[in-house]
């Protein structure tokens, strides 16, 4: 499965299919804590990286490819930064 993402002025980061839909099919609201500026897949699409106005670089996971269950799809945080936890 196909992702396209974009980042949000709030700090959230939104999840389309490459179907077309018009809403999202999934966001995470509180990724960052300010406007997210730059979004960047690994080759292999299993590693998502954020960056933010509030100075913070972080990392998503979601399923490797061949993996099939959907829940598993959607990017998930792989770590705590020191002095966020």
């Amino acid at each position: 499965m196909a992702f396209r993402c974009r980042g949000g002025y709030d700090g959230a980061i939104h999840f389309w299919g490459t179907q077309g839909s018009s809403s999202p099919i999934e966001s995470l609201p509180l990724a960052h804590e300010g406007p997210v500026w730059s979004l960047a897949w690994h080759p292999l699409g299993h590693l998502l990286v954020s960056g933010s106005n509030d100075y913070s670089t972080r990392f998503w996971s979601r399923a490797r490819p061949g993996d099939r269950a959907f829940e598993q799809f959607l990017p998930k945080r792989v770590g705590v930064i020191p002095g966020e936890a």
